[in-house]
């Protein structure tokens, strides 16, 4: 399983995408997180998307307004 194309570049983009992601998984489970990058979303793929500071705030707004939690 592959995560959303995330980058720094174009936020706006990314949060479509992040948000086209949420819809189509919208209880995503610890491993499909962690799949998609979203665990850990400051590592370099394949473990996160390898986000900057922005990125990562935007990443843990829209899983937040979401409310999807991280794994235990």
């Amino acid at each position: 399983m592959s995560g959303p194309d995330l980058t720094d570049d174009d936020l706006d983009a990314s949060r479509t995408r992040l948000r086209a992601w949420l819809a189509e998984h919208p209880d995503p489970d610890g491993p499909t997180l962690a799949a998609a990058g979203l665990v850990a979303p400051h590592y370099p793929p394949p473990w996160g998307v390898g986000a900057g500071p922005e990125l990562q705030l935007l990443i843990d707004a829209e899983l937040a307004q979401a409310g999807v939690t991280g794994p235990d």
